[in-house]
């Protein structure tokens, strides 16, 4: 049961992603998050999450997010290049809430809210958060700086993204943990402890 909640969201939160076709201008009522991802020596497929975030009380907001997601196929092709992603999100603050992966036969979500990534999204514009270096079997990501000049490289192949891109800032946070309905521990969560 629960593999089918969760590949329901991941269906549902892979609407959100953006493609070479998807059209976004300054006058778009929401705004983007771009990020740079290559996967360390495990090759493994990796989804990152992003949730808006409640400053006052640490909480994420349910369902307010989005993903983008590096499958194994792409890191094979891809093999030691990094790769630029976008999500379509609605205008707030969002911390980069969780990644997943596979590793072996299990798939790991590990939750980030210790440090987190936060950042702000204004209806019309791209945010570029910067590029990260996922390492699966060390559960950790590593932050690799802003290389903007590939960023701009990659962004020149959405023939209809017409909008200013903003170079960071992102800040750090952190967020509360909760519980599900059913009572496990999750990242965001119904019930905060």
């Amino acid at each position: 049961m629960r593999f089918v909640i969760v590949a329901a969201m991941v269906v549902l939160l892979s609407a959100c992603g953006v493609t070479k076709d998807t059209a976004f201008t300054g006058a778009s009522p929401q705004g983007m998050v771009m990020i740079g991802l290559e996967t360390g020596p495990d090759e493994a497929g990796f989804i990152v999450s992003f949730s808006r975030i409640n400053m006052q009380n640490g909480h994420l907001e349910k369902w307010s997010g989005s993903i983008v997601e590096y499958g194994r196929k792409e890191i094979l092709k891809n093999k030691g290049s990094r790769i630029y992603q976008m999500a379509a999100l609605d205008p707030g603050e969002y911390v980069i809430s969780s990644y997943s992966f596979q590793y072996g036969n299990t798939r790991h979500v590990l939750c980030t809210s210790k440090g987190t990534v936060k950042f702000n999204v204004k209806a019309g514009e791209i945010i570029y958060i910067g590029d990260y270096v996922f390492v699966p079997s060390r559960r950790k990501s590593i932050q690799r700086g802003f290389n903007e000049k590939p960023m701009r490289e990659a962004l020149a192949g959405y023939q209809k993204i017409n909008a200013d891109v903003k170079v960071g800032p992102i800040d750090s946070a952190d967020y509360v943990r909760g519980r599900s309905l059913i009572g496990e521990r999750v990242c965001g969560g119904y019930y905060f402890d």
